[in-house]
């Protein structure tokens, strides 16, 4: 059975989750999505969500997730191709509604539980990967060649951000312990962009969002991202980020050792227990508990450590395993 709930939260994918309606995944199994969720067959076995006619996200066959799909495959070098007309560019506010329910949830969790409570922003706010115009190559192709564009633009987006994260506190207040940020700077082999540019071009509108929220309230930062972002942590440091999640601990220079050393004494770990692109679905039960032993071992002394995997969970990932990591993080200090 499912149970539906009536709740107000950010909207995703632009879909609002207001009223809750059942839904089936492809194998059968029952879950409740927002009443406006309306995916589309895509003739293989799979969905697409649309908006105004056009593809938003995919979730292909066998699949258990929408992923977001780039507004454009061309890449298009020409100066300012696919800028947005500044004067006509209004970051969206929160509605009074939208304000409410991010207010009554928390009440709800603050009074029923003993766990810290986050409250997430998605996008516009990804000031990195969330404001391409045009699909992501073409944003890193703005972002090298037209840095006053980047500034206005990025400068239109915090003030905006600023603006809904100042109501939101005045909302909920102290119900809420962790003000979660998403964005992906990294590959597997390196940053996207140099450590000059992003304290150039990106560390200044985080550092403007995350003194405020540090000035004005309790809450901490953590900022989720990908990929091996060892050559800009001490800008992360620098403009405030609390925490770091998920710690892909298999990419270059992210080894938990280094990490703890080098940065353990200004900033939390939240994650890099177990590697989930090889060893967790792939290994062992003996290979995750090692790995998983000693990345706590590292990362646990003195504290500031959250042991988590370094991703979620997927669907696939043989049970043994996923006890074999529970175990370590229950008995290993």
């Amino acid at each position: 059975m499912v149970r539906l709930r009536r709740e107000i939260s950010y909207a995703r994918l632009g879909v609002p989750a207001e009223e809750w309606k059942p839904w089936k995944l492809p194998d059968g199994t029952p879950i409740g999505v927002p009443a406006n969720f309306n995916p589309v067959a895509d003739g293989n076995g799979g969905w697409v969500l649309l908006k105004d006619g056009s593809p938003i996200a995919r979730m292909p066959k066998d699949g258990f997730y929408f992923d977001v799909i780039e507004d454009s495959p061309t890449l298009d070098r020409s100066p300012g191709a696919l800028h947005l007309d500044l004067e006509q560019f209004h970051p969206r506010l929160l509605t009074d509604e939208e304000v409410e329910g991010f207010r009554r949830r928390p009440e709800a969790l603050y009074r029923e539980t003993d766990h810290a409570i986050v409250l997430p922003l998605e996008r516009p706010y990804q000031l990195f990967r969330g404001m391409g115009t045009g699909g992501f190559e073409n944003w890193m192709v703005t972002t090298a060649s037209d840095s006053e564009y980047v500034h206005v633009l990025l400068d239109r987006v915090v003030t905006a951000w600023l603006t809904n994260i100042e109501r939101l506190y005045e909302a909920i207040g102290h119900r809420v312990q962790i003000f979660q940020t998403f964005d992906d700077l990294g590959t597997q082999r390196a940053p996207f962009i140099s450590p000059a540019m992003f304290r150039q071009l990106i560390m200044p509108y985080y550092k403007k969002v995350f003194d405020w929220i540090h000035q004005h309230t309790p809450w901490k930062v953590p900022l989720h991202s990908d990929g091996a972002l060892y050559p800009l942590i001490p800008y992360l440091i620098e403009m405030g980020v609390d925490a770091l999640n998920h710690v892909q601990v298999s990419t270059n220079g992210m080894e938990a050792t280094r990490l703890k050393r080098e940065f353990g004494d200004r900033l939390a770990f939240w994650g890099g227990v177990c590697d989930c692109q090889h060893t967790l679905p792939f290994g062992a039960p003996e290979d995750v508990a090692r790995e998983a032993e000693q990345n706590v071992r590292a990362f646990a002394p003195g504290g500031g450590y959250i042991c988590a995997p370094v991703h979620n969970i997927q669907a696939g990932v043989p049970a043994k395993n996923i006890l074999a990591l529970f175990e370590v993080a229950r008995h290993t200090s």
